[in-house]
């Protein structure tokens, strides 16, 4: 999964961890998450953030604009992930 949810109401996407995760071992597909990301969510992560761990306070989520693009972002992903299993 490209998320960790955090006891400490803290959600962190495991960008990093994705370098391992066919499509997501390509940067460019680690790239568009992330630019999908900060649409969805209002957030400004930087370029270098593929390399680290960002996260976001749940309580961005209370918007129901920004919980509807993160579904958004995940769903893409999943597809993603579908799509080039599905062609391997």
């Amino acid at each position: 999964m490209p998320f960790v949810l955090r006891i400490n109401g803290r959600l962190v996407f495991r960008l990093k961890q994705m370098d391992g995760m066919p499509p997501f071992n390509d940067e460019e597909k680690r790239r568009e998450f992330l630019r999908r990301l900060n649409d969805a969510v209002g957030t400004a992560f930087p370029d270098d953030a593929i390399q680290r761990r960002p996260n976001i306070s749940l309580a961005l989520l209370t918007e129901p604009e920004r919980l509807a693009g993160l579904l958004a972002v995940f769903d893409w992903f999943l597809a993603e992930v579908k799509h080039h299993f599905a062609s391997a």
